[in-house]
């Protein structure tokens, strides 16, 4: 394994400990950077005092891109040697076993101050400076890192996390454990895909019990019974904290050919699972440190981004930001490209989120940080139809994102509107009945209603389409979308009085709106110009 060692006197030197040969370090922040973290306790510091620390001077948007770009540049510069750089969740680190600090360097009295790092006073970021001066001082602590003390990341306690406990009561017979694992399955790959969720198995509690500290939870117990015929589900929800009761719902599943989650009625009874667990990690005053926030504030933020309202998704925006801050994770990279699409959907516009990152940076990103997340999948989905015209891609990434979670119904719907763009207009039905299915108690139902009314409008069941944009309108009065779809729908009906009412509306909410722009390329209508209903209005 490659060793490397930094000298300091009189310049920032990177070298092979065995050889010394010289470890070439491109860019004066780079070097700036790996010097924070030499000096660091346990060599080891958040990326957020980094950022602090290297790019003060920065939006939080300009920071956060800097950093990444500065750990891919010595990832890249460093060859054999770059594995010493450890990214760890919400902190970089070096390699004790890897990097050393030339002998020599650690005491400011054995060289004169303004000999070490001299190089690096080329960085001009005031908070890099002040560092740097105290670091010359000798107030900054430089021991030499003891290789013996306890690793510099602790891994999380069980009791850092929000505690989801599974209690399984399966019956004896096949159609029992078939769907009772069936159940389970979903329900786990849907949680899991949430901030600082930890399950764990109620069995393995027995020899290992939650003490006083380790409440902060939700005990889910699923219990199957049945026969050839028929299987009873009864799934309950208890609070960790106190054990009490939070929600509990029945249902009768018939033995028939659709039996499972193909069956709409249970994909809507698990959509319920799903729902009340979120409503109450969103509520729940169980817990007040901010670690376990994090999923609390998640929540909100999803709820802020479908409120529609430009306030609500700002702020939901940044508390998007501050999470991944904390806990770096590419899904919440993903909600952020989410947010910006449907911010030109809705408001044809994302200035007023007051961030200079983009929706396609976003996109990117996720994927690569979490190329199994459903939400990463379908935003890449999305990103490929809306931004790229690939709809083979398109229908690749939205397939990926239904099987790696198949109760989010926002993966469903966004299949179905890639169905439809292909042609498969009766699969696109299907696809977004799951979607309303999974979602109907979800806080953005209204945007599932939608994808109902696209799929509909485009077999040409009209009147079925006109059902499911009023219901939208009536979950969200301000939502733009079903309006658009609403004015053709009409005239394709001969509802001439709603035709007028609807268009008053969209008219007070986007002034500049004439029937006209149905046809430009800018207005957000891409669907509806794929299909025959467009012809009603131009």
């Amino acid at each position: 394994m490659p060793n490397v060692t930094l000298g300091c006197t009189p310049q920032f030197r990177l070298f092979d400990s065995d050889t010394g040969v010289s470890v070439p370090v491109k860019g004066t922040k780079t070097k700036g950077l790996i010097a924070l973290l030499a000096y660091a306790p346990n060599q080891t510091r958040s990326r957020g005092w980094l950022k602090k620390h290297l790019w003060s001077d920065r939006s939080e948007e300009q920071a956060s891109g800097s950093l990444r770009q500065c750990i891919s540049d010595i990832k890249k510069s460093l060859g054999d040697y770059k594995e010493f750089l450890k990214a760890e969740g919400a902190n970089l680190s070096l390699d004790s076993t890897m990097f050393s600090i030339e002998p020599g360097t650690h005491n400011s009295g054995e060289a004169s101050p303004t000999e070490l790092l001299e190089d690096l006073d080329a960085i001009k970021d005031p908070e890099f400076k002040r560092w740097l001066n105290t670091l010359r001082e000798g107030q900054v602590n430089t021991k030499e890192p003891d290789h013996t003390a306890t690793p510099k990341i602790q891994e999380k306690a069980i009791s850092d996390y929000f505690l989801v406990v599974f209690d399984k009561r399966f019956g004896g017979g096949l159609h029992e454990n078939v769907l009772g694992s069936e159940l389970l399955t979903s329900v786990s790959k849907f949680l899991l895909e949430m901030p600082e969720i930890q399950i764990v198995d109620a069995a393995s509690l027995k020899e290992n019990p939650l003490t006083g500290k380790q409440v902060r939870g939700c005990h889910i117990t699923i219990q199957t019974q049945g026969n050839a015929d028929s299987v009873f589900i009864v799934v309950g929800l208890e609070s960790l904290a106190d054990r009490r009761l939070l929600w509990t719902e029945k249902l009768l599943m018939p033995v028939r050919e659709d039996f499972g989650l193909q069956s709409f009625e249970l994909l809507t009874f698990t959509g319920s699972v799903v729902n009340q667990f979120n409503e109450y990690v969103k509520n729940s005053c169980d817990w007040v440190d901010a670690q376990s926030l994090t999923s609390q504030l998640f929540n909100k933020a999803v709820t802020g981004i479908f409120s529609l309202n430009k306030q609500e998704m700002k702020s939901a925006d940044a508390v998007l930001s501050n999470i991944y801050e904390a806990n770096p994770a590419g899904q919440i990279l993903a909600w952020r490209a989410f947010l910006r699409s449907l911010a030109v959907f809705q408001h044809r516009d994302v200035n007023f989120l007051e961030s200079d990152i983009s929706s396609a940076q976003l996109a990117d990103e996720a994927l690569k940080e979490a190329p199994s997340d459903s939400v990463s999948l379908l935003v890449t989905s999305q990103f490929e139809y809306l931004h790229r015209g690939n709809s083979e891609a398109s229908m690749h990434f939205a397939k990926q994102s239904v099987q790696k979670n198949p109760l989010n119904p926002l993966a469903w719907a966004i299949l179905s509107n890639t169905q439809l763009v292909g042609g498969h207009n009766d699969d696109a039905v299907v696809s977004a009945k799951r979607a309303l299915s999974l979602g109907a108690e979800s806080p953005y139902r209204h945007y599932l209603e939608f994808f109902a009314c696209m799929a509909l409008s485009a077999v040409k069941e009209y009147k079925q389409a006109c059902t499911h944009a009023e219901i939208a309108q009536t979950y969200s009065k301000s939502f733009t979308a079903p309006l658009r779809y609403l004015l053709p729908l009409y005239k394709a009906t001969n509802q001439d009085e709603k035709f007028a009412a609807s268009l008053k509306r969209l008219q007070t909410l986007e002034p500049d709106f004439v029937i006209s722009r149905y046809s430009d390329a800018d207005y957000p209508v891409n669907t509806l110009r794929k299909i025959e209903l467009i012809d009603f209005v131009t």
